[in-house]
């Protein structure tokens, strides 16, 4: 069963097919091999929201954070991690999975300010 998450008619997204399922399930067998080592989960692209979602009901992060610069997406991501606030593997919303919208050069600065603390797995 897939996570719902909201997406706007003006939104990118990729057709969600069996190609698309194929490739997450290698994404979430790659992601699980790893997690225990990083605890956290850092994304970026228009497909971050949803993939972070989706791996973090898979494998719960401790810190999720995503970016991308289109701002129908980080819309629509925002909503969606609003919508499954306070689920067991969303527990605190949006300060569990961190999203926003940036420009392509603010991914690093991010990433950077991730350094310090465990591993983290970056997709």
């Amino acid at each position: 069963e897939g996570v719902e998450f909201r997406l706007s008619a003006d939104a990118f997204s990729e057709v969600n097919s069996a190609a698309e399922d194929a490739m997450f399930a290698h994404v979430v067998e790659w992601a699980a091999d790893l997690r225990e080592e990083c605890p956290r989960l850092q994304l970026l692209g228009r497909n971050s929201g949803f993939y972070g979602l989706a791996l973090q009901r898979e494998l719960s992060f401790e810190e999720v954070r995503g970016c991308t610069h289109c701002p129908q997406t980080a819309a629509d991501a925002e909503a969606s991690i609003e919508m499954h606030a306070g689920k067991p593997w969303l527990p605190n919303g949006a300060d569990t999975f961190r999203f926003s919208r940036i420009g392509k050069a603010g991914f690093f600065e991010q990433v950077r300010a991730l350094e310090g603390g465990p591993p983290t797995l970056v997709h």
